[in-house]
């Protein structure tokens, strides 16, 4: 596994796939966050070619529970992510669960950012 993780919430096609191309492109793993489980497998394979580490966590970006839980999964099988991008606007809630720099834990920060 990389050094740098950068999680990607509402993994797609377009901008999503992009960023993804992008950060691994730079060393980074990619974390993805979609409900498309089917999407997510293809992802993993497209970036294992390259020899990226990729990671597929399914949710419901729309459901708070959800996106902890996922963000959950992610937290025991990934380093902290160095980098988040969204493609989606996170709910006021779930922003007060999203990591902060120096450990794991909720904060109310900004929507889904590592300080």
């Amino acid at each position: 596994m990389g050094s740098k993780v950068c999680a990607i919430v509402g993994m797609g096609s377009g901008v999503g796939a992009a960023v993804a191309r992008r950060f691994a492109a730079e060393g980074y793993c990619v974390a993805m966050i979609s409900r498309d489980a089917g999407k997510l497998e293809r992802y993993e394979h497209e970036l294992a070619a390259r020899g990226v580490t990729a990671q597929g966590f399914v949710v419901d970006a729309g459901s708070d529970e959800s996106l902890v839980s996922a963000i959950e999964a992610m937290r025991h099988a990934m380093r902290r992510p160095k980098s988040w991008f969204s493609t989606l606007r996170c709910r006021a809630s779930a922003r007060r669960r999203c990591w902060t720099r120096k450990r794991w834990r909720p904060t109310s920060g900004s929507a889904c950012s590592v300080r």
